[in-house]
C-alpha cells in the first residue's frame, strides 16, 4: 500500500535538534509534506544549516514502495524558525560533515546504490541482479563526489573497492569528520553467494590524495553474523566507534567496533 500524501515529522526532531537553540514547543510540532498522489516517501534527511535555528530537510518521493526504485524527485525544504514552518527550496547546501578546510569545498564518498540495468548492458563480474516489475537492478560501485561551489555541482570519481555483489549507503550517521580532519564513511556490501553483510570503511585525511578502504572484521566469536547499517562517532579521547546493525537483524542487539588509529584498523565486533 503506497503512502499517498505525506511524511510526518514529530517527536523524533527533539532528539535531533535539542541543544541547537530550538524550543521543545517547536520540536514537538507535526508537519505534513505533500509528495503527490501515488508517491512513496522514505528515509528523510534533516540537518542544521547554522546555529540560529535554520534547518534543512530533504526526502526522495519515489514512484513505488521499493528500495530498488530510483525514479521520482527530491523534495527539499528549509525552515528559518526551528521547524515551525517550512518553505520549498531548489537548493540546499551540503551537510557540514562533508565540508573541507577550503571555503565552499565539499567531499563525500557514496555507494552507487540500486540502479536500473541499462538495455544491453553487461552485468559486471560478481554482480547480483535483482528483477522487479519487469526491470533489472544492480548495486555496484563506490564514487567520490567533490564540489568546489558549495554543492551546486559535483565532480564524480569512481573508486576501486573490493569485489562485491551488492553495495549500499546508510544515512548521515554513517559519515564522520573527526576533530583531526579525517573523513570516515561506512557503507555495506555483500559478496555473491554469501548471505551475510560486511561493512566497508572509507577513510581519507586532509593530507591524503586518495581514499583507503578496509572491511570491518566479523569476528571469530560471531562466525554466522554479518553487519550492514553502521553509525560512526568520535569519542572524547579521539577513538572512533562504529555501531553496526547485525545481519540477520533478529539478533536484537547492536554490535560495536573501535578504532584507535583514526579508522585505519578496527577491533573485533562486540555485542552491546
Amino acid at each position: 500500500m503506497l503512502i499517498n500524501k505525506y511524511l510526518q515529522l514529530a517527536a523524533t526532531l527533539f532528539l535531533l535538534f535539542y541543544g541547537y537553540g530550538c524550543s521543545a514547543f517547536t520540536i514537538l510540532a507535526k508537519h505534513e509534506i505533500d509528495s503527490g498522489t501515488g508517491h512513496y516517501t522514505a528515509f528523510p534527511n534533516i540537518y542544521t544549516l547554522d546555529d540560529k535555528g535554520q534547518l534543512g530537510f530533504s526526502v526522495t518521493a519515489r514512484n513505488s514502495r521499493s528500495h530498488h526504485d530510483s525514479t521520482g524527485e527530491r523534495i527539499a525544504l528549509v525552515s528559518a524558525d526551528c521547524g515551525i514552518s517550512w518553505q520549498p527550496t531548489k537548493f540546499l547546501p551540503p551537510e557540514k560533515v562533508f565540508a573541507n578546510r577550503q571555503k565552499d569545498v565539499y567531499t563525500r564518498i557514496v555507494a552507487n546504490g540500486w540502479r536500473v540495468l541499462g538495455k544491453g548492458e553487461l552485468v559486471p563480474d560478481g554482480a547480483y541482479v535483482y528483477s522487479e516489475n519487469g526491470k533489472s537492478f544492480i548495486a555496484q560501485g563506490v564514487v567520490e563526489k567533490r564540489s568546489l561551489d558549495n554543492g551546486r555541482s559535483w565532480k564524480i570519481s569512481p573508486q576501486s573497492v573490493p569485489k562485491h555483489a551488492v553495495l549500499m549507503n546508510y544515512n548521515l550517521a554513517s559519515n564522520l569528520h573527526t576533530s583531526q580532519g579525517t573523513r570516515i564513511t561506512a557503507v555495506y556490501y555483500r559478496e555473491k553467494n554469501i548471505s551475510r553483510g560486511k561493512v566497508l570503511i572509507a577513510r581519507k585525511s586532509e593530507e591524503d590524495i586518495n581514499w583507503s578502504f578496509v572491511t570491518l572484521p566479523n569476528g571469530n566469536d560471531w562466525p554466522n553474523v554479518g553487519f550492514d547499517e553502521t553509525a560512526l562517532s568520535e569519542l572524547p579521547d579521539g577513538r572512533i566507534i562504529a555501531f553496526m546493525r547485525p545481519d540477520p537483524d533478529n539478533i536484537a542487539y547492536l554490535f560495536y567496533s573501535i578504532s584507535n588509529d583514526k579508522g585505519k584498523t578496527w577491533s573485533k565486533p562486540t555485542k552491546t
